[in-house]
Formats: C-alpha cells, structure tokens, sequence
C-alpha cells in the first residue's frame, strides 16, 4: 500500500463548511466531514505523492507527532477515504 499513489476522484465535491471543517460528497453517495487535517490530507493526495511521502508532508508541519503514528493514522485515513469513493488509485 506504502506505493500507492492515490488521487481525487474525478467527480468528488467538496465544500467548506468553516475554517476547521470540509464537507466531501463522494461518487458513491456518501458525505464525510473532514477536519483541518483531513482536508489537508485529501489535497496531498494528488497522484503525485504515495501514502507515506503525504505522512511525511504532514510531518514536517506536526509538531509533537510521533512520525510512526503519523504514518499510520494517514494510511487508515486514506483507506477510508478509498473505500468511500474519495481517492481512487492511479498511475
């Protein structure tokens, strides 16, 4: 999984709601609420960088984070985002 590249779905929506919170409406349906992060994630996540290179973007701006925890909370957020429609795999 560390190798994959995902990327936006080509027809996902999002809007924000405020400062800290983004409404994503996936392909499938479904609506997920992401925080400041979550967003953040979901905009790294572009085709260009693999699961652990936006672990590693959002290390660098963590202050505190365990890199290990990081890396792991991006690879079960990315799974859901998948499974919800969200991000899609890609070359």
């Amino acid at each position: 999984m560390n190798n994959r590249k995902p990327h936006r779905a080509s027809d996902l929506s999002t809007r924000r709601l405020s400062d800290d919170e983004t409404v994503v409406l996936s392909p499938k349906g479904s609506a997920v609420v992401l925080n400041e992060v979550g967003a953040v994630v979901l905009e790294l996540c572009d085709g260009t960088r693999t699961v652990d290179e936006v672990a590693d973007v959002l290390c660098e701006n963590l202050r505190g984070a365990s890199p290990e925890q990081v890396r792991a909370d991006v690879r079960s957020f990315v799974e859901t985002l998948t499974a919800s429609g969200c991000l899609v795999d890609g070359p």
